[in-house]
């Protein structure tokens, strides 16, 4: 069972058994702990591309408050770099070239995990994306603005 996200106070205990248990306050001087929620792909747009690539691809994510510094999209086995949008959980990232068919677009991130060493993880979910080889306009709609 996971933990519930939150700020949550660390206990430290010596060999003797004594104990030092850190307030959750901000401010205070000890260390707290902060568990964050799963990441989550929420949606992602549009998810048809040329088999050229070079669509623009955005990436919401969830929970909405992330503070990511550096993702990755996976348009199946292929990684490209996200461009992380400010203040926001929505990232960028631009569709490689591929052959037609459809494929998994999904995110991974890197975390503070590992001692120091960025881990790479895995977002939640993914949703399908297709390579069409050729584009074209259907149709309009509206067909006349006023």
């Amino acid at each position: 069972r996971a933990h519930p996200p939150g700020l949550v106070s660390l206990r430290l205990c010596l060999e003797g058994g004594s104990c030092l248990l850190s307030p959750v306050a901000a401010n205070e001087s000890m260390p707290s702990f902060r568990f964050v929620p799963d990441v989550a792909l929420a949606r992602a747009y549009p998810t048809v591309a040329s088999v050229r690539g070079g669509s623009h691809v955005t990436v919401e994510l969830q929970p909405a408050d992330l503070l990511l510094r550096r993702a990755s999209c996976h348009f199946g086995d292929i990684a490209v770099p996200a461009l992380l949008l400010p203040d926001t959980s929505t990232l960028t990232c631009v569709a490689p070239p591929r052959t037609a068919g459809t494929v998994e677009l999904s995110v991974s991130y890197y975390s503070g995990r590992g001692g120091g060493e960025a881990e790479e993880e895995a977002v939640s979910g993914s949703v399908s994306f297709t390579y069409v080889s050729a584009m074209q306009v259907l149709s309009v709609s509206p067909a006349a603005v006023t």
